[in-house]
C-alpha cells in the first residue's frame, strides 16, 4: 500500500511540475509575442503607416491617398483613406495582399466625439464604439484616429482610448514637413495641411494653421467661393481641437 502511494504521489508531483511548466512556457510565448514589434512603417517606407495588427496580420495606412471628402463647418469632416493589409508581419512578410478605401466621418457633438465607418458598398454608416478595444471595432477605430492625425496633427479620440505614443509616433509628424507655410501676417504664420484642399462646384476649401509657435496654432477652415465673376472667403475657428 505504501508503495502504491508513494507511486501516486510521484505521478501527481509529475503532473503538476509539467503543468507548470507548461503554463511558464505560454507565459514565455505571450510576453516574447509582446515584445515583438510591428514595423512602424512597412518595408521602411513612410508613405505606408502602421495603424493595428494581431499575430496574423498587420494593417498600414496609405499616406498620400488620405483625402479630406467632405466638411460642415466647424465640426464634421469625412475622410477617406486606403489601407493595406499584409498577414504574417510579425514573421517578417512585407507583401501587401490586398487594400481597400475606408470612409470615416467625425463629428462633436458638445463634448463629446462620434465616430462613423461607411462599407466599400456604401450601404450606410456603422458606429464606431470609442470604448470598445475589441475586434473590427478596435480595427477601425485606430485607422480613423491615424487617418485624422495625419490630416489635422491632432488626434481625434487622444490617449484615453487606449492610444499610446507609439501609435502616434508611426505618423513621423515630427520626422516629416506636414504644413506648406504660405506667408505671416506679422503674428504668425500661416501653413496649409496637404491632403485638405476640397474642391466644390464654385470654390475649394482647405484646413489652415496660423500662430507663431506650436502652441499657439490655432486652426481654421478657410472657403474660398466664386460668386459673380468675385471670390469670397469665409473661415471658421475649430475650437474643439484645442481640448
Amino acid at each position: 500500500m505504501s508503495r502504491l502511494r508513494s507511486s501516486v504521489a510521484v505521478t501527481v508531483f509529475c503532473v503538476l511540475l509539467l503543468t507548470f511548466c507548461a503554463a511558464f512556457a505560454a507565459d514565455a510565448d505571450r510576453e516574447n509575442a509582446e515584445a515583438r514589434e510591428f514595423p512602424l512603417h512597412l518595408g521602411g517606407n513612410p508613405n505606408y503607416v502602421f495603424v493595428w495588427g494581431n499575430d496574423w496580420s498587420g494593417d498600414y495606412i496609405v499616406r498620400d491617398s488620405l483625402r479630406i471628402v467632405r466638411h460642415a463647418a466647424p465640426s464634421w469632416y469625412e475622410i477617406a483613406v486606403e489601407v493595406a493589409f499584409v498577414g504574417d508581419v510579425l514573421q517578417g512578410n512585407r507583401e501587401i495582399g490586398s487594400t481597400r478605401l475606408m470612409d470615416f466621418e467625425y463629428s462633436f457633438e458638445q463634448d463629446e466625439r462620434r465616430l462613423l465607418y461607411s462599407p466599400e458598398d456604401n450601404s450606410g454608416w456603422i458606429y464606431v464604439d470609442a470604448n470598445n478595444n475589441r475586434g473590427m471595432n478596435a480595427e477601425r477605430k485606430a485607422i480613423a484616429e491615424m487617418a485624422y492625425y495625419l490630416a489635422f496633427g491632432k488626434p481625434f479620440y487622444g490617449y484615453l482610448s487606449g492610444f499610446d505614443s507609439r501609435f502616434y509616433d508611426a505618423a513621423g509628424l515630427t520626422d516629416q514637413r506636414i504644413m506648406v507655410g504660405i506667408g505671416s501676417d506679422g503674428t504668425g504664420v500661416y501653413y496649409i495641411c496637404p491632403g485638405t484642399i476640397h474642391e466644390t462646384r464654385d470654390g475649394f476649401s482647405m484646413f489652415v494653421k496660423h500662430g507663431a509657435d506650436a502652441e499657439s496654432m490655432k486652426d481654421y477652415i478657410v472657403e474660398y467661393m466664386l460668386r459673380d465673376g468675385i471670390l469670397y472667403y469665409s473661415y471658421y475657428i475649430h475650437n474643439l481641437f484645442h481640448r
